[in-house]
Order: C-alpha cells, then structure tokens, then sequence
C-alpha cells in the first residue's frame, strides 16, 4: 500500500532533510513556472540547502531568486533530451558532481520522466521523487505520482509537493526588479511618455507575423503610447524591420537588455504584447498588464492564472484589431 501524503512529509522529517536539488534544466518560462514550488519548498525546509539543477543560459534568472536557492548546479544535457547537446564525459562528471554533494531529496520537476526518470537515481540521492507517466519508468511507488497530463504548469509542481506532504496552495508568480536593474534601465533609455513592450520574437514556430506587431505598434502610438521593440541579441533584425514598417516610429531596445532591465522595462509598462515566450511569463509575474499570443503551446498549461489582467489570444484568431481590442479592454480596468 503506497504511503499517504502525511507519511511521506513525516519521513522527510525523520532523515532529516538538509541538501535538496531540482531538476529543472528547461528555459526561461519553465523555472518561473516552477517559483510557487520553490517559495513552498523553502517554507518548508528553511534550513536546508537547495540546489537548482538548470540549463546554463538559466543561472543569471535563478540567482534572482537566491531567497530559495541556494546553489545551481549547470546541467550537461542527456541523451534523449532536446534542450542541450551532450557529451558522455560531460555526463560523468556532472553525475559524479551530484552524487558527491550527498542529497537527500532530489525532485524531478522536469515532466513527464519518460527519459529523465531513468537518470534521476545515479544521483545518489537519499530520496528520489516526482512524476511518472503510464509509460514512463518510475524509480518508486512511494515517490512518484502519476502524472497529471493537461494540467497547468503552475499546479503541477505544487501538485507534486502537496504529494509529499508539503504544505503548497500560492500560485503567485513573482520577479525581484532590484534598484540598480532601475538604475541601469536609466542609464540605457529615457522614454519621455508611456509606453507599451512589444516582444515580437520567440522560437520561428511561434511567431506572429511582423507586419502584424507593426500594426499594433502603430495603434499603440495612436493610443499616444510609445511602443518598445524588445528581444534578445538574435532578434534585432526582427525588432529593427517591424520598427521599419510602422508608420510613427518605435524604439528599438532589442539586444540591448539584460534580464535585469528587461524586467524593469517590463515593470514601467503600460502593457505588454508578445509571443508565448519567458518576458510574457515576466509580464505576468510584475502584474503588468499583457496580451499573449499562442501559436503552439496549450494556454491551459502556460496561459496566465488571472484571465482578467492577462489575456490570450489564440495565433489563429489573432489579427491587429483582434489583439487591439483586448488591449482597449484592459485599459478599461
């Protein structure tokens, strides 16, 4: 008989728990999905160690939240994921890294487990847990539920930690801007009236056309806002042509942020539009009003939680005036 949520938090108690990590080497969007389970898990052991186990590019993001965390540990990559090329010393080494820090609960808050489930107990940690699909190897019955197909990311990590008997119910996102990320947002821009961040980039698949981010850079204008054209050192082109075809301008600060400033910029803002991408999740975590554009995610997953400050807006639904309209909507409120 597999043992209830109150005996597993009870033998958690018992070992006791002093180094945990988190497997979590996804992007951007996946570790901010993921912070309501980690402000959960601190509350829960105050005391012990936590360790993040992310992609590399990831590390400046998880430093911000060092109120939970306490260590990243750069993920190497394994054979049958997608998100990183691997190397079998790589590998090795990484493995024999955690099995020397001794954990005593590792979590695997990665998914499914169809391919990292097989890996997570050469670790060497005391307790293995998290989910396992129907097809999916699970290390153990007692540390492992089914898992929950369909359901919002945001819950489901702290679906798992309700599992182990910990205590998980603030689904809040949250993003620390700090003073000098308002600082070096001075130094690098100074917008002379409102504005609106307009994030036009994301993965190729996921993009809404840029003659359609050029029209709603024109109506933000009309709207007497300033639109801000961001995205990453890749996406500059892209920034510069929409900002080429509207009609009043735009300000193009693309390939110019850094993570700090981006937030800062997004946490100014009247309101954010963009691709389903990280600075959307960041968006919703600052409560800056947004209009999110889903060409292949399931909102039901990644969407925002708050449907009224937040909005979506399907890709093939989405014209300028359709997204327009929401935003006008918002600006209601």
């Amino acid at each position: 008989m597999s043992m209830t949520p109150q005996q597993r938090f009870e033998h958690l108690m018992r070992l006791p728990v002093r180094q945990i990590a988190v497997w979590r080497p996804l992007k951007m969007g996946d570790l901010l999905v993921v912070v309501p389970a980690l402000r959960a898990l601190r509350a829960a052991f105050p005391d012990a160690v936590i360790d993040y186990i992310g992609l590399p590019e990831t590390k400046e993001l998880a430093w911000r939240f060092r109120m939970y965390l306490d260590g990243f540990v750069p993920f190497p990559g394994l054979p049958g994921l997608p998100e990183r090329e691997w190397q079998a010393a790589d590998v090795v080494r990484f493995l024999r890294g955690m099995q020397r820090r001794k954990y005593d609960l590792l979590l695997q808050m990665h998914g499914s487990g169809r391919v990292v489930n097989y890996f997570v107990p050469l670790s060497g940690a005391r307790i293995t847990a998290g989910y396992a699909s129907k097809d999916a190897y699970r290390p153990n019955d007692d540390w492992f539920a089914p898992y929950p197909e369909g359901k919002h990311e945001i819950h489901k990590f702290l679906d798992l930690l309700t599992f182990l008997g910990i205590p998980a119910t603030d689904d809040s996102l949250e993003f620390p801007v700090s003073k000098r990320d308002e600082r070096e947002l001075q130094q690098l821009v100074q917008l002379d009236k409102p504005y609106a961040c307009i994030h036009p980039g994301s993965a190729s698949s996921r993009r809404w056309p840029a003659e359609c981010f050029a029209a709603v850079a024109d109506a933000c204008s009309a709207m007497g806002l300033r639109p801000v054209l961001t995205g990453s050192k890749d996406e500059v082109e892209l920034a510069r042509s929409i900002a080429e075809q509207t009609k009043s301008g735009a300000v193009v600060l693309a390939g110019k942020t850094s993570l700090g400033t981006l937030a800062a910029l997004l946490k100014n803002a009247e309101f954010y539009i963009g691709n389903d991408t990280g600075p959307a999740h960041i968006a919703r975590a600052l409560d800056v009003p947004s209009v999110t554009i889903f060409s292949n995610a399931d909102p039901a997953r990644w969407g925002p939680l708050d449907m009224k400050l937040h909005r979506v807006v399907l890709a093939d639904e989405a014209t300028p005036e359709t997204v327009m309209k929401q935003i006008k909507e918002l600006f209601k409120l």
